[in-house]
């Protein structure tokens, strides 16, 4: 029983790579209203910043992304990685394929 208690993950900074990653996720590829606009358009654009969705979710990945793999021994921390990076690499495809 120590084994198990010794080895068992705690909340922590680490943590913060999934909820990013969530957050990223939702602000890129979650459209609501007609389907047209995604979450982090509408919200940008309520603080009058325009056109910058995809960057704001890069940065978002990418900081998920250096948390997941500074912070290993929290919850959530290998998910937001991987998360991360899955997304990060397929945006950079749909760019690619777009051009």
């Amino acid at each position: 029983m120590e084994d198990f208690k010794s080895k068992s993950k705690t909340l922590g900074i680490g943590t913060l790579s999934l909820i990013f990653s969530i957050i990223a996720i939702m602000c890129s590829f979650t459209y609501i209203g007609d389907g047209t606009r995604p979450v982090g358009a509408v919200v940008l654009n309520s603080m009058n910043i325009y056109g910058a969705t995809s960057i704001v979710s890069v940065i978002l990945f990418l900081i998920s992304l250096f948390i997941g793999i500074k912070y290993t021994q929290n919850i959530g921390a290998k998910s937001g990685k991987i998360l991360s990076t899955f997304f990060i690499v397929l945006i950079i495809v749909l760019t690619i394929l777009s051009l």
